[in-house]
């Protein structure tokens, strides 16, 4: 399916085609043990010789994720593509002066003071090295960035001219693809964690201060800080019984015993003032009188927790008659408000600034509106929640997917799946190899043990056996957990995405935030834009549009226009 490869097609004259490779993984532990990164670099590289492409630099982003975009190796790709966007625009202003026939070379336009030549080709194994962000307004513009500079894309596990509607499809495809896995690794991750939460287990990763988090078998628990505790303990209360008179004086009680936060990154030894704010909530007084109690995440009951108390319920009932709330009762924020479906998906049409909802008071009652929030856009507007809800009602009744379009959009997402499974594969065969390093360490330490009889020796012995056991055990672990897509996860997906194609007003009528983000994103697209004036105005090229043009063969959008 549309296996035309860039780097092959691009240029007859191989020594004009030059790449910039792009490598990036998430955590830490990929970036020092060096699984998945090299795997990338060797794509890469394998795929730029096969096709005689110079390669100007390799740019790596090691333990960052893909939902951020404040990446110093990706800033370092903007930079080199930015300041190429300057000289390829100035070379296109000078051939429009020239014939069509002796058109100036854009392969001159390297950079004369850090000698980088023209790049060509922006390589990478796949799209979510580039962005695995939610928003895929803010992901297409990266990408736009790139290839305003003269270069094209290239992901080396989806060989696709990105440049025909056909493309632009799977592109689409992809951004959406990864945008859907990450919100769905994050609802399994989060649902996950409750279930812990619901069995007594606090599954958060640093843990509250006064306590300490200790192995116990596969998992870990928390236990009370011998020295930490106590000083909370007492801390609050104090607090309950007046000795204490406000939250500053808790936190300067807690100082002067020489208490520290126990973030990771707290390497000068502080104790930062919002470990003080977090004591004061309500989720953390019933934990540190030895309960679970999460309204964020529907636990609104006390379940019993697996840790030991500091304080007991009456310090906490003390505490919170003090701070005068209800004790089972608290105003939890609500990001994604029912009442106003549409603020997380809707930007202003004049300054592309999300919209937010608010219900404004009149004479006798309060109205529900939609708003832009940005004070510097002379074009701010209201309209009222209702008239833009039938508004997006009636968008969705114009979307209508044809049998054709669906067989493509399905064939698209059964190939993405096919190279993701091949390319975890891969960085399962990296761990494997680590492992059977780690087994053959393992062999030589013990036959040294066995035939020495230096004491000292054996003993420094005893503890590398220890550590490497314990790498090889992660090792274990993470060949064990398989992270390749299963048939049922592919099914599940096809599904979703015949509900979305087939009955969007539906889906949006009965589905989660996370479908409805998924929704917008497939059929709109870009950025979602709407003006008081002219109602929704989506981006110029929808995924839509290019499904149609993909199917039929010609740019849809430019015969509609041709005919009005």
């Amino acid at each position: 399916m549309y296996k035309k490869n860039l780097l092959e097609n691009k240029s007859k004259d191989d020594s004009k085609k030059v790449a910039l490779v792009y490598c990036r993984v998430s955590s830490k532990k990929q970036q020092n043990e060096q699984f998945g990164i090299e795997t990338q670099e060797s794509m890469c590289k394998d795929r730029c010789e096969k096709n005689n492409v110079q390669i100007a630099k390799i740019i790596k982003d090691g333990g960052v994720s893909g939902g951020s975009f404040e990446r110093d190796g990706f800033d370092e790709v903007l930079d080199i593509l930015g300041k190429q966007t300057k000289r390829f625009e100035k070379r296109a202003k000078q051939n429009k002066k020239r014939k069509a026939s002796d058109p100036l070379p854009l392969e001159t336009l390297k950079d004369e003071r850090t000698g980088v030549p023209f790049i060509t080709h922006f390589v990478c194994v796949d799209n979510s090295r580039i962005s695995r962000n939610d928003d895929m307004a803010e992901t297409l513009m990266m990408t736009s960035k790139i290839r305003q500079s003269g270069s094209e894309i290239v992901y080396v596990l989806y060989p696709t001219d990105y440049n025909s509607s056909a493309g632009m499809l799977q592109e689409n495809i992809l951004y959406a693809f990864s945008a859907f896995e990450r919100r769905n690794t994050r609802c399994k991750t989060k649902n996950g964690m409750r279930s812990r939460m619901l069995e007594g287990y606090r599954p958060f990763g640093t843990p509250p201060i006064g306590y300490t988090r200790v192995k116990e078998g596969k998992n870990s628990i928390l236990v009370v800080n011998p020295i930490k505790g106590p000083i909370i303990s007492e801390a609050l209360e104090m607090y309950a019984n007046g000795m204490l008179a406000s939250e500053s004086a808790v936190f300067r009680f807690m100082k002067d015993r020489g208490l520290q936060s126990n973030s990771v990154n707290n390497t000068r030894g502080e104790l930062y003032k919002t470990i003080v704010e977090n004591l004061f909530t309500e989720n953390r007084l019933f934990f540190m009188a030895g309960f679970i109690y999460y309204p964020q995440w529907d636990i609104n009951e006390l379940i019993p927790a697996k840790h030991k108390p500091l304080i007991t319920m009456e310090t906490v009932e003390k505490i919170l008659k003090k701070m005068k709330l209800n004790p089972l009762i608290g105003k939890i924020y609500q990001k994604n408000n029912p009442d106003f479906p549409l603020k997380d998906f809707v930007y202003c049409g004049h300054c592309e600034v999300k919209l937010t909802g608010y219900r404004a008071k009149g004479r006798s009652q309060k109205y529900a509106y939609y708003g832009c929030g940005n004070k510097k856009d002379t074009h701010r507007f209201q309209v009222k929640r209702d008239l833009m809800n039938e508004q997006f009602d009636q968008l969705l009744d114009k979307v209508a997917v044809n049998e054709d379009v669906r067989n493509l959009i399905e064939e698209t997402i059964k190939e993405i799946w096919k190279y993701r499974n091949e390319y975890e594969a891969l960085i399962k065969q990296d761990r494997q190899r680590a492992l059977d390093e780690v087994s053959e360490r393992m062999k030589k330490i013990r036959t040294t043990m066995l035939t020495t009889q230096n004491i000292h020796l054996v003993e420094e012995l005893e503890g590398e056996w220890e550590l490497v056991r314990l790498e090889k055990e992660k090792l274990q672990n993470e060949i064990e957990k398989d992270s390749k897509l299963s048939e049922e996860e592919l099914e599940n997906l096809l599904v979703q995405a015949k509900k979305i194609y087939m009955g969007p007003k539906t889906v949006w009528e009965l589905s989660n935030t996370e479908l409805k983000s998924t929704l917008v994103s497939l059929l709109f697209g870009e950025k979602l834009l709407y003006t008081k004036e002219n109602g929704f105005r989506t981006a110029g090229k929808t995924l839509y549009d290019a499904v149609l043009s993909a199917v039929h063969g010609t740019d849809f959008l430019d015969q509609s226009k041709n005919k009005k």
